[in-house]
C-alpha cells in the first residue's frame, strides 16, 4: 500500500513539472513570436505538445494506480470481513463444545 502511495506522490510531482513545462514552452514561443523567430517559435510550441502528450501518458497511469489502489483496498476489506467471521465461526464453535452434554442441542435434519 505504501508503495502504491510512493508511486501516487512521483505520478503528481511528474505531473506538476510537466505542467510547468508546458506554461514555460509556452511563454518563450510567445516572446519568440514578439521577435519575429518563428522558427524557434514553432519548436517551442513542438517541445510543449511533446510534454502536453507526456502528461496526458502520467495522467494515464495516475489513474491506472489509483484503481489498483481502491481494488487492493476492497479486497483487503472483504479479507478482513472473511478473517472476522471466520473468527466468530470459531468462537461459536468452542462455545458450543465447551458446554456439558447435558445443555448441547442438537439439530434435526
Amino acid at each position: 500500500m505504501i508503495a502504491y502511495l510512493r508511486l501516487l506522490l512521483c505520478f503528481v510531482i511528474e505531473m506538476f513539472q510537466l505542467e510547468t513545462v508546458i506554461e514555460a514552452e509556452k511563454l518563450a514561443a510567445k516572446d519568440l513570436i514578439r521577435e519575429k523567430r518563428k522558427d524557434r517559435a514553432l519548436l517551442a510550441l513542438k517541445k510543449k505538445k511533446t510534454q502536453e502528450e507526456l502528461l496526458k501518458q502520467v495522467d494515464t497511469w495516475l489513474i491506472n494506480v489509483e484503481q489498483q489502489v481502491r481494488k487492493n483496498h476492497e479486497n483487503v476489506v472483504w479479507f478482513h470481513m472473511l478473517y472476522d467471521v471466520l473468527q466468530y465461526a470459531f468462537w461459536f464453535s468452542w462455545q458450543i463444545l465447551s458446554w456439558p452434554a447435558s445443555r448441547k442441542l442438537y439439530l434435526r435434519v
